[in-house]
């Protein structure tokens, strides 16, 4: 699969659960201009699911992760 950007500049990423194993996208979380931390979210896909990992300065603070099947149930 590929990542691509169309005319619109929207990103678009296609991820294959068979055939790909991972894929992440790296989300920069807005912050107050004065303040030095760096917030960052990792949104996770694999075969399985999708995390979401959260990062202050470095450090990971909190993971979110649930299956697509545990999604399906939760978007009901």
């Amino acid at each position: 699969m590929s990542d691509f950007h169309d005319y619109k500049g929207v990103t678009r990423m296609d991820f294959d659960c068979v055939t790909d194993s991972r894929k992440e996208v790296v989300v920069q979380l807005p912050t107050d201009k004065d303040d030095l931390r760096q917030n960052v979210c990792v949104v996770v896909f694999t075969n399985k699911g999708i995390s979401l990992e959260v990062y202050e300065d470095g450090e990971l603070i909190r993971t979110s992760e649930l299956t697509y099947q545990e999604d399906f149930g939760i978007a009901k």
